[in-house]
């Protein structure tokens, strides 16, 4: 009886067989003895088999790797790597700012000149182009193709003057000033509208290119000649020579033009002396003045070609040809277009 209440203890809860935990036990000298200590150890014995059975056995387990986050991270780790790269490069001025433009403007620094913008490579036409002047930065035309006898190489626009209008007069203020004058329409060529710029008085130059615009056609001569600025060499009213010679003036305006045969005083600030007191002489800011050869020192001129002009015998003519008293191809009045560019 006591052998079957042990086993029914023994199998209480657990799957194992007790014959396989099973201990040999000391044989004792009397049966109850043996019976009722077999009772309590067969006890013991089922209790700590089902302990050791149903005691989980601990196991370490690691985690399941997430390889997507881990994928998303070194594609994160490459992404600011290139962001680091790609600010360097910009910083340094290696590639473009991302504006939408095209590829010359993207990259494209303000230039002082247009010279400047053309020997960087950076032109593209003949158009307007921002030029920094000091502190300013303004849209300013540039000629960048070939200009009959002036050449190429990137001309920057300082005038342009309508002879049959007062503003270029040679007593005007607007030579000896530095305040620019219809500035908007110095964005475009050669045109109708009348200018003045701050290149006038803020761009270094070795070369002069005047053009004369005589009905549709537009001459062109070359003046060689290094100096700060325009202003420098006419503000002041000095009369500085030039060599450019009486017939490159006169092929401003081709067969048109006409001028008498001596003194051909030219150069900037140019005029005549001696005149009578009811007359004022000719005279020029960039041009030619001539006379008959009875005066041998240039005095009583009564022709001249040339920008900003004013004097006898039409005081009204600021930009053209004036000539009078046997001019070598019949008395004129001329009043044109003119343009000055510097490079």
């Amino acid at each position: 009886m006591s052998t079957s209440f042990g086993k029914a203890v023994g199998n209480e809860g657990c799957v194992e067989d007790e014959s396989t935990d099973a201990k040999p036990m000391k044989q004792q000298p009397t049966k109850k003895h043996d019976e009722e200590k077999g009772s309590t150890k067969t006890k013991d014995d089922s209790r700590n088999r089902c302990e050791d059975l149903t005691r989980k056995i601990p196991r370490t387990h690691k985690p399941p790797i997430n390889y997507c986050f881990k994928w998303i991270s070194v594609i994160a780790c490459f992404i600011c790597i290139a962001a680091f790269l790609l600010s360097v490069l910009i910083l340094f001025g290696k590639i473009g700012y991302g504006c939408g433009c095209s590829e010359n403007e993207d990259r494209q620094v303000p230039r002082s000149s247009c010279k400047e913008l053309y020997d960087k490579d950076e032109s593209d036409g003949n158009k307007a182009y921002p030029l920094k002047l000091g502190s300013v930065t303004l849209p300013i035309y540039c000629h960048m193709t070939d200009l009959e006898e002036c050449g190429g190489g990137g001309w920057t626009l300082v005038m342009k003057m309508d002879g049959s209008k007062d503003a270029f007069h040679y007593d005007s203020a607007i030579w000896s000033n530095m305040d620019e004058h219809n500035a908007s329409a110095g964005m475009s060529g050669f045109d109708e509208q009348e200018t003045k710029l701050p290149t006038y008085w803020k761009t270094k130059f070795s070369k002069i290119c005047l053009g004369m615009k005589n009905g549709q056609k537009i001459n062109f001569v070359l003046i060689t000649k290094t100096s700060d600025s325009l202003y420098s060499l006419i503000a002041d009213g000095q009369y500085r020579p030039t060599l450019l010679g009486r017939n490159n003036w006169k092929s401003l305006l081709d067969s048109s033009a006409s001028l008498q045969r001596k003194c051909n005083k030219e150069g900037f600030n140019t005029f005549c002396t001696g005149f009578r007191y009811d007359k004022k002489p000719p005279k020029a800011r960039i041009g030619i003045v001539g006379n008959d050869g009875f005066d041998p020192y240039c005095d009583r001129c009564y022709s001249r070609i040339g920008f900003g002009t004013a004097g006898y015998p039409d005081d009204t003519n600021t930009c053209g040809n004036v000539a009078s008293w046997r001019p070598d191809n019949g008395n004129n009045n001329i009043k044109v277009m003119g343009y000055i560019l510097v490079q």
